[in-house]
Protein backbone atom coordinates (compact mmCIF):
# COMPACT_ATOMS: atom_id res chain seq x y z
CA UNK A 1 0.00 0.00 0.00
CA UNK A 2 2.89 2.03 0.59
CA UNK A 3 4.82 1.36 -2.08
CA UNK A 4 1.88 2.34 -4.28
CA UNK A 5 0.91 5.63 -2.90
CA UNK A 6 5.03 6.70 -3.31
CA UNK A 7 4.52 5.10 -6.69
CA UNK A 8 1.43 7.56 -7.27
CA UNK A 9 3.33 10.69 -5.22
CA UNK A 10 6.26 10.38 -7.48
CA UNK A 11 3.97 9.93 -10.84
CA UNK A 12 2.15 13.19 -9.76
CA UNK A 13 5.43 15.01 -9.18
CA UNK A 14 6.81 13.98 -12.62
CA UNK A 15 3.59 14.89 -14.56
CA UNK A 16 3.79 18.60 -12.70
CA UNK A 17 7.24 19.03 -14.10
CA UNK A 18 6.67 17.60 -17.30
CA UNK A 19 3.65 19.67 -17.82
CA UNK A 20 4.98 22.78 -15.96
CA UNK A 21 8.02 22.90 -18.45
CA UNK A 22 5.58 22.18 -21.23
CA UNK A 23 3.48 25.06 -20.44
CA UNK A 24 6.01 27.16 -21.09
CA UNK A 25 6.82 26.74 -24.46
CA UNK A 26 5.38 29.19 -26.76
CA UNK A 27 3.21 27.12 -29.46
CA UNK A 28 2.01 29.16 -33.00
CA UNK A 29 -0.93 31.09 -33.40
CA UNK A 30 -2.71 27.50 -35.16
CA UNK A 31 -5.44 25.31 -34.16
CA UNK A 32 -4.67 22.70 -31.68
CA UNK A 33 -5.52 19.05 -32.26
CA UNK A 34 -6.30 16.66 -28.84
CA UNK A 35 -4.92 13.07 -29.83
CA UNK A 36 -4.75 10.96 -26.71
CA UNK A 37 -6.81 11.85 -23.68
CA UNK A 38 -5.42 9.79 -20.32
CA UNK A 39 -7.47 9.82 -16.95
CA UNK A 40 -5.50 9.10 -13.61
CA UNK A 41 -7.14 8.10 -10.47
CA UNK A 42 -10.72 8.71 -12.38
CA UNK A 43 -13.13 6.61 -10.18
CA UNK A 44 -16.27 8.47 -10.23
CA UNK A 45 -16.53 8.45 -14.03
CA UNK A 46 -17.73 5.71 -15.56
CA UNK A 47 -15.85 4.08 -18.63
CA UNK A 48 -18.41 4.85 -20.85
CA UNK A 49 -18.53 8.61 -19.54
CA UNK A 50 -14.82 8.88 -19.77
CA UNK A 51 -14.68 7.43 -23.53
CA UNK A 52 -17.72 9.68 -24.50
CA UNK A 53 -15.35 12.34 -22.77
CA UNK A 54 -12.35 11.96 -24.60
CA UNK A 55 -14.03 11.62 -27.85
CA UNK A 56 -15.50 14.78 -27.32
CA UNK A 57 -12.16 16.32 -26.43
CA UNK A 58 -10.87 15.20 -29.62
CA UNK A 59 -13.22 16.13 -31.72
CA UNK A 60 -13.36 19.35 -30.71
CA UNK A 61 -11.83 22.32 -32.96
CA UNK A 62 -12.37 25.78 -30.77
CA UNK A 63 -9.26 25.39 -28.79
CA UNK A 64 -8.49 28.58 -27.59
CA UNK A 65 -4.56 29.46 -29.34
CA UNK A 66 -2.50 31.05 -27.30
CA UNK A 67 1.49 31.89 -26.29
CA UNK A 68 1.69 28.53 -24.20
CA UNK A 69 -1.20 25.47 -23.94
CA UNK A 70 -1.86 26.98 -20.53
CA UNK A 71 -5.56 28.25 -22.28
CA UNK A 72 -5.80 24.93 -23.34
CA UNK A 73 -5.76 23.21 -20.05
CA UNK A 74 -7.96 25.79 -18.53
CA UNK A 75 -10.85 25.26 -20.86
CA UNK A 76 -9.74 21.00 -20.55
CA UNK A 77 -10.72 20.62 -16.72
CA UNK A 78 -13.63 23.30 -16.80
CA UNK A 79 -15.56 20.81 -19.53
CA UNK A 80 -14.12 17.84 -17.14
CA UNK A 81 -15.16 19.92 -13.90
CA UNK A 82 -18.88 20.11 -15.88
CA UNK A 83 -18.65 16.08 -16.16
CA UNK A 84 -18.14 15.91 -12.47
CA UNK A 85 -20.84 18.18 -11.85
CA UNK A 86 -23.50 16.28 -14.60
CA UNK A 87 -23.16 13.64 -12.40
CA UNK A 88 -23.60 15.46 -8.88
CA UNK A 89 -19.55 15.86 -7.36
CA UNK A 90 -19.63 19.52 -7.73
CA UNK A 91 -16.36 19.37 -5.33
CA UNK A 92 -14.47 17.30 -7.22
CA UNK A 93 -10.75 18.75 -7.97
CA UNK A 94 -9.04 18.17 -11.05
CA UNK A 95 -5.68 18.90 -13.13
CA UNK A 96 -5.26 19.07 -16.92
CA UNK A 97 -2.12 18.70 -18.38
CA UNK A 98 -1.16 19.14 -22.01
CA UNK A 99 1.60 18.39 -23.79
CA UNK A 100 2.90 19.21 -26.57
CA UNK A 101 3.08 17.06 -29.93
CA UNK A 102 3.73 17.52 -33.24
CA UNK A 103 3.46 20.48 -35.14
CA UNK A 104 1.94 20.90 -38.68
CA UNK A 105 1.59 23.90 -40.85
CA UNK A 106 -2.03 24.00 -39.92
CA UNK A 107 -2.32 22.55 -36.13
CA UNK A 108 -0.28 21.91 -32.95
CA UNK A 109 -0.96 18.25 -31.71
CA UNK A 110 -1.30 17.48 -27.99
CA UNK A 111 -1.87 14.89 -25.47
CA UNK A 112 -3.88 15.82 -22.30
CA UNK A 113 -3.52 13.78 -19.39
CA UNK A 114 -6.73 14.48 -16.69
CA UNK A 115 -5.71 13.83 -13.08
CA UNK A 116 -8.14 13.74 -10.26
CA UNK A 117 -6.83 15.35 -7.30
CA UNK A 118 -10.56 14.77 -4.98
CA UNK A 119 -13.20 13.66 -6.78
CA UNK A 120 -15.22 14.32 -3.33
CA UNK A 121 -18.33 13.35 -2.79
CA UNK A 122 -21.38 13.15 -4.63
CA UNK A 123 -24.09 15.56 -3.87
CA UNK A 124 -28.17 15.87 -3.57
CA UNK A 125 -30.67 18.51 -4.17
CA UNK A 126 -31.89 19.63 -0.41
CA UNK A 127 -34.35 22.87 -1.40
CA UNK A 128 -35.32 24.76 -4.06
CA UNK A 129 -35.90 28.40 -3.75
CA UNK A 130 -37.24 31.38 -6.33
CA UNK A 131 -37.03 34.63 -5.55
CA UNK A 132 -38.05 37.68 -7.44
CA UNK A 133 -40.50 36.60 -8.75
CA UNK A 134 -43.77 38.48 -9.79
CA UNK A 135 -45.31 37.33 -13.33
CA UNK A 136 -45.73 33.76 -12.19
CA UNK A 137 -46.44 31.39 -9.66
CA UNK A 138 -43.42 30.39 -8.04
CA UNK A 139 -45.16 26.79 -8.33
CA UNK A 140 -44.93 26.81 -12.14
CA UNK A 141 -41.20 27.69 -12.12
CA UNK A 142 -40.68 24.91 -10.39
CA UNK A 143 -42.53 22.22 -12.02
CA UNK A 144 -40.17 23.56 -14.99
CA UNK A 145 -36.83 22.28 -12.73
CA UNK A 146 -36.31 18.25 -13.77
CA UNK A 147 -34.89 17.52 -10.56
CA UNK A 148 -36.42 17.59 -7.07
CA UNK A 149 -35.73 17.54 -3.33
CA UNK A 150 -33.70 14.07 -2.74
CA UNK A 151 -32.43 13.48 -6.41
CA UNK A 152 -28.52 13.84 -7.39
CA UNK A 153 -27.94 17.51 -8.22
CA UNK A 154 -26.99 17.46 -11.73
CA UNK A 155 -25.46 20.48 -13.54
CA UNK A 156 -27.17 19.25 -16.93
CA UNK A 157 -30.76 19.20 -15.25
CA UNK A 158 -30.43 22.37 -13.46
CA UNK A 159 -29.53 24.83 -16.55
CA UNK A 160 -32.45 22.52 -18.49
CA UNK A 161 -34.53 24.09 -15.92
CA UNK A 162 -33.29 27.42 -15.89
CA UNK A 163 -33.42 27.37 -20.14
CA UNK A 164 -37.47 26.56 -19.69
CA UNK A 165 -37.98 29.06 -16.90
CA UNK A 166 -36.11 31.90 -19.48
CA UNK A 167 -38.41 30.42 -22.31
CA UNK A 168 -41.55 30.97 -20.47
CA UNK A 169 -40.46 34.23 -19.83
CA UNK A 170 -39.37 36.10 -23.03
CA UNK A 171 -42.72 34.29 -24.48
CA UNK A 172 -44.40 36.77 -22.26
CA UNK A 173 -42.24 40.16 -23.34
CA UNK A 174 -39.92 40.01 -20.94
CA UNK A 175 -36.90 40.18 -23.05
CA UNK A 176 -34.43 41.24 -20.09
CA UNK A 177 -34.94 38.71 -17.77
CA UNK A 178 -31.91 36.87 -16.33
CA UNK A 179 -31.83 34.59 -13.54
CA UNK A 180 -28.89 34.32 -11.31
CA UNK A 181 -28.36 31.11 -9.24
CA UNK A 182 -26.59 30.65 -6.04
CA UNK A 183 -25.38 27.09 -4.61
CA UNK A 184 -25.09 26.59 -0.87
CA UNK A 185 -23.47 23.27 0.06
CA UNK A 186 -24.16 21.18 3.14
CA UNK A 187 -20.61 19.09 3.04
CA UNK A 188 -21.41 17.01 6.14
CA UNK A 189 -24.83 15.75 4.92
CA UNK A 190 -23.94 15.92 1.26
CA UNK A 191 -26.90 17.91 0.07
CA UNK A 192 -27.14 21.40 -1.91
CA UNK A 193 -29.88 24.81 -1.32
CA UNK A 194 -30.22 25.96 -4.71
CA UNK A 195 -31.33 29.60 -4.63
CA UNK A 196 -32.74 31.19 -7.94
CA UNK A 197 -32.81 34.75 -7.82
CA UNK A 198 -34.64 36.41 -10.60
CA UNK A 199 -34.60 39.50 -12.61
CA UNK A 200 -37.74 40.05 -14.72
CA UNK A 201 -36.53 43.58 -16.14
CA UNK A 202 -40.49 43.91 -17.62
CA UNK A 203 -42.08 43.56 -20.37
CA UNK A 204 -41.32 44.81 -23.55
CA UNK A 205 -44.06 46.28 -26.20
CA UNK A 206 -43.20 46.27 -29.98
CA UNK A 207 -43.01 49.98 -31.48
CA UNK A 208 -42.14 49.85 -35.25
CA UNK A 209 -41.39 47.70 -37.96
CA UNK A 210 -39.48 48.34 -41.29
CA UNK A 211 -37.97 46.77 -44.55
CA UNK A 212 -35.10 47.80 -46.86
CA UNK A 213 -33.35 46.58 -49.54
CA UNK A 214 -36.43 45.01 -50.94
CA UNK A 215 -38.47 46.05 -53.88
CA UNK A 216 -41.87 47.82 -53.42
CA UNK A 217 -44.17 44.82 -54.05
CA UNK A 218 -42.44 42.18 -51.70
CA UNK A 219 -41.80 44.74 -49.01
CA UNK A 220 -45.44 45.78 -48.59
CA UNK A 221 -46.52 42.58 -48.93
CA UNK A 222 -44.16 41.50 -45.83
CA UNK A 223 -45.30 44.45 -43.92
CA UNK A 224 -48.73 43.91 -44.25
CA UNK A 225 -47.91 40.34 -42.86
CA UNK A 226 -46.40 41.61 -39.81
CA UNK A 227 -48.87 40.41 -37.01
CA UNK A 228 -48.11 43.31 -34.30
CA UNK A 229 -48.84 46.69 -33.66
CA UNK A 230 -47.93 49.11 -31.61
CA UNK A 231 -48.10 48.28 -28.38
CA UNK A 232 -48.66 44.35 -28.70
CA UNK A 233 -46.48 42.58 -26.35
CA UNK A 234 -43.54 41.09 -28.09
CA UNK A 235 -42.83 37.25 -27.55
CA UNK A 236 -39.45 37.02 -28.43
CA UNK A 237 -38.47 35.22 -31.17
CA UNK A 238 -41.55 36.29 -33.14
CA UNK A 239 -38.68 38.34 -36.32
CA UNK A 240 -37.70 34.92 -36.63
CA UNK A 241 -40.16 32.90 -36.96
CA UNK A 242 -42.05 35.58 -38.99
CA UNK A 243 -38.77 35.29 -41.34
CA UNK A 244 -39.09 31.35 -41.37
CA UNK A 245 -42.83 31.50 -42.29
CA UNK A 246 -42.26 34.08 -45.36
CA UNK A 247 -38.97 33.07 -46.45
CA UNK A 248 -40.09 32.28 -50.20
CA UNK A 249 -41.04 36.21 -50.53
CA UNK A 250 -37.09 36.79 -49.06
CA UNK A 251 -33.85 37.31 -50.58
CA UNK A 252 -31.76 34.50 -48.92
CA UNK A 253 -30.09 35.34 -46.04
CA UNK A 254 -29.97 33.85 -42.16
CA UNK A 255 -31.72 36.30 -39.77
CA UNK A 256 -28.63 37.45 -38.57
CA UNK A 257 -27.53 38.97 -41.10
CA UNK A 258 -30.44 40.81 -41.80
CA UNK A 259 -32.13 41.48 -38.61
CA UNK A 260 -31.33 44.87 -36.29
CA UNK A 261 -33.45 45.27 -33.44
CA UNK A 262 -33.33 48.11 -31.17
CA UNK A 263 -34.26 48.36 -27.24
CA UNK A 264 -35.55 51.19 -25.63
CA UNK A 265 -34.61 49.88 -21.76
CA UNK A 266 -36.08 53.16 -20.36
CA UNK A 267 -40.05 52.57 -22.03
CA UNK A 268 -39.60 48.83 -22.48
CA UNK A 269 -40.18 48.90 -26.36
CA UNK A 270 -38.52 47.46 -29.08
CA UNK A 271 -38.67 48.01 -32.78
CA UNK A 272 -37.32 46.24 -36.17
CA UNK A 273 -35.42 46.78 -39.14
CA UNK A 274 -34.90 44.05 -41.99
CA UNK A 275 -31.76 45.60 -43.72
CA UNK A 276 -31.28 43.44 -47.11
CA UNK A 277 -29.12 45.43 -48.77
CA UNK A 278 -25.54 44.24 -50.07
CA UNK A 279 -23.37 46.12 -47.30
CA UNK A 280 -26.45 46.82 -44.64
CA UNK A 281 -25.64 49.70 -42.04
CA UNK A 282 -24.14 47.96 -38.56
CA UNK A 283 -26.62 48.06 -35.60
CA UNK A 284 -26.53 47.77 -32.22
CA UNK A 285 -28.61 47.23 -29.62
CA UNK A 286 -28.59 47.12 -25.80
CA UNK A 287 -29.79 43.79 -25.22
CA UNK A 288 -26.69 41.70 -23.26
CA UNK A 289 -26.51 38.01 -23.24
CA UNK A 290 -26.09 36.88 -19.44
CA UNK A 291 -26.06 32.85 -20.66
CA UNK A 292 -22.54 32.95 -20.07
CA UNK A 293 -22.64 35.34 -16.45
CA UNK A 294 -25.51 32.46 -15.58
CA UNK A 295 -23.58 29.23 -16.36
CA UNK A 296 -20.49 30.62 -14.50
CA UNK A 297 -22.09 30.99 -11.32
CA UNK A 298 -23.55 27.94 -11.57
CA UNK A 299 -20.54 26.40 -8.64
CA UNK A 300 -20.84 25.65 -5.27
CA UNK A 301 -20.22 28.06 -2.56
CA UNK A 302 -17.52 27.64 -0.05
Amino acid sequence: MRKRLLFEVASLVCLLLLQARAQSVPIPQAQVRIENVTFERVTKLTPGQRRDLAKELREQTDWPTAQTLQAVAGAVRQRVVAVYANNGYWRAKVEARVIPGQLSDTAQAVDVVIWAMNEGRQYRLRELRWSGVQAFPEAKLADLMPVHAGEVLERDRIVAGMDAAHQLYAAHGYLNYIALPEMQIDDAQGTVALHINVQEGGVFTFEKFDIVGMAAFGRERLLEAWPLRPGDVYPNGMVEDFLRRHASLLPPASPPDVVCRTLDLSNHTIEFVLDFRPQPQPCSSPEADTSSQTLNRLQPEP
